[in-house]
């Protein structure tokens, strides 16, 4: 039987009765799920909270127990930002349950240049043995003239030697707009004592700088050449609002593409997202099969659309993965994890996602905003 997600949000307003300007703060998200259309189950929600300049400083977690009628904590983010509003601590917390309360299990440290661009985030674990944290990886950020990120690399903590030992980097390129085309990530080879090349993508962009195509290729060693495995394409409409994204994987095999998903979007007259729809393709159907839908509910103008929907400045790291993926995000995300036959695999917000109980292969990971919104779509590889 399928089922349906229900996304309702809840917006604390602020009214000024004087200039009659609105602004406006999402409080909390409450997701249900449908065995039918006529029969909802109360699942979970997330609330959030903020400082006096509108910056968030609390997401946590809930899920409902029917037994006890009531939340039960799940996690929760605590964010400090210094006077320039940059986001300079990510604290992440899980409820215990035996304690009752919530417990430290991670945190990220984040240093900006002059002129906000991120340089530095530095990732810590809490050792509940050691009551201390240990420190376990960095990510370095490098930028042009024109604030473009053109290289990140990533060193993680070796307790060997005590000392940071470079893992993996990734350099960006763009177009004569500022719009990025190209992405190349790279691998340090100890022994090689090298760069090794890993994966790549291209995008390209329709006129009003729409995201149409991102196209990701693996490196293979054996050719000395890229070999083209993802593509997603997106259409939009007259306004420039996303109406479809769909994705393929290339099968050397057959030498075609396949079907994997597509999300199918609907606006309003004003351009923001009332509902979207989340297909699979079924290979015995030799159809897409619908997944999920999620309904928008707003009371005042979001970002642009551009914005809500992409952010470039995600990290996906390492990949491939032999255990934990890390992932490093300038605002709050959940992420899913589907296998090749688009069947969900997990789903979590954490910024560590133990992959150690899947099988090695290939996988497609979807990173959604507070507000399900798609923000991206990477092929990971587990090994």
């Amino acid at each position: 039987m399928k089922k349906f997600v229900l996304i309702l949000t809840l917006l604390a307003m602020v009214l000024n009765t004087w200039s009659q300007d609105i602004s406006s703060t999402l409080d909390s998200i409450l997701n249900y799920s449908f065995s039918s259309l006529n029969d909802s189950t109360l699942n979970n929600k997330t609330a959030y909270s903020y400082d006096a300049d509108g910056n968030r400083t609390l997401q946590a977690s809930y899920n409902w127990d029917s037994n006890l009628n009531d939340w039960i904590g799940s996690n929760k983010i605590e964010y400090s930002f210094d006077a320039g509003g940059n986001r300079t601590l990510q604290a992440s917390y899980n409820w215990d349950s035996k304690l009752n309360d919530w417990v430290i299990s991670s945190k990220y440290e984040n240093s900006y240049d002059a002129d906000g661009n991120q340089i530095l985030s530095v990732f810590y674990n809490w050792d509940s043995n050691l009551n201390d944290w240990v420190i376990s990886s960095k990510y370095e950020s490098y930028f042009d003239a024109d604030g473009n990120l053109t290289t990140s690399i990533i060193y993680i903590w070796d307790t060997n030697l005590n000392d940071w030992a470079i893992f993996s980097k990734n350099e960006y390129f763009f177009d004569a707009d500022g719009y990025r085309t190209v992405q190349e990530k790279y691998n340090w080879d100890s022994n090689l004592n090298d760069w090794l090349s890993i994966i790549k993508s291209e995008y390209s962009y329709n006129a009003d700088g729409n995201l149409t195509f991102q196209a990701q290729y693996d490196w293979d060693s054996n050719l000395n050449d890229w070999v083209i495995s993802f593509k997603s394409e997106s259409s939009y409409d007259a306004d420039g609002n996303l109406t479809l994204q769909a994705a393929s994987i290339w099968d050397s095999n057959l030498n075609d593409w396949l079907a994997i998903n597509k999300s199918e979007y609907s606006n309003d007259a004003d351009g923001y997202p009332t509902f979207s729809t989340y297909y699979r393709w079924d290979s015995n159907t030799n159809d897409y099969v619908l997944n999920a839908k999620t309904y928008y509910y707003f009371n005042s103008p979001l970002t642009s659309t551009h914005d809500f929907f992409y952010n470039h400045e995600i990290k996906i790291y390492p990949n491939p993965v032999s255990e934990i993926l890390y992932i490093s995000s300038p605002q709050e995300f959940q992420t899913e994890i589907f296998d090749m036959m688009g069947r969900k695999m997990l789903s979590t917000n954490q910024n560590e996602i133990i992959l150690s109980q899947l099988q090695d292969g290939a996988y497609f990971l979807r990173i959604t905003d507070s507000d399900g919104n798609i923000l991206k779509i990477e092929r990971i590889i587990k090994e």
